[in-house]
């Protein structure tokens, strides 16, 4: 009990304390920046106005791919190749994470361009060309919006902020959580 009250064992329980409390302030500010910029990915980004967040644009995808579909499945030889776009966009819609929506969203891409290259093919009439034309538009709309969200950019400039040091080494030590890129 005497070894309690000695100076030295309070300034190591002390330093001890410091040293814990600001790991655990590193990892809570750097896990709370990091909820906030992923946040943007479903909410939007602020720029000089809202821009629309990359999951709505994901949702436009799934219309899109779930009408193209639709449309192939009407047609007895692309029926497995609609069968294959409704898997990858299943897939894509029970994505949780940031980085399982990136890369069902790039199988979903494959289906979809494979099914809709295959339906240009089969001898459509004029009212399944005009819904190829808009489900087209809709899915590589989303697409090109989605290239041009800056919420790549905020990922990265969070991500830049975290590599000078100290943050750096705090950040390893306490395996604070990164923002997830949309690739």
């Amino acid at each position: 009990m005497e070894r309690l009250k000695s100076r030295k064992t309070a300034a190591v329980i002390a330093a001890v304390g410091i040293i814990l409390s600001t790991l655990l302030g590193v990892r809570v500010s750097v896990g709370r920046a990091t909820a906030k910029v992923e946040r943007m990915f479903y909410e939007g980004v602020y720029t000089t106005y809202l821009e629309p967040g990359i999951a709505g644009f994901l949702e436009d995808r799934l219309t899109a791919s779930n009408g193209l579909a639709s449309l192939a499945a009407g047609n007895t030889e692309l029926t497995d190749m609609a069968q294959r776009l409704l898997a990858a966009r299943r897939r894509l819609s029970e994505a949780k994470t940031i980085a399982e929506k990136a890369k069902a969203n790039g199988e979903l891409e494959a289906a979809y361009r494979e099914c809709a290259e295959a339906l240009e093919k089969a001898g459509l009439d004029e009212r399944e060309r005009k819904m190829l034309s808009a489900y087209n538009d809709k899915m590589y709309g989303a697409q090109g919006a989605i290239m041009k969200n800056p919420y790549n950019l905020k990922v990265a400039e969070l991500r830049r902020q975290l590599e000078w040091f100290p943050m750096n080494l705090l950040t390893k030590i306490v395996s604070a959580p990164y923002p997830q890129y949309f690739e």
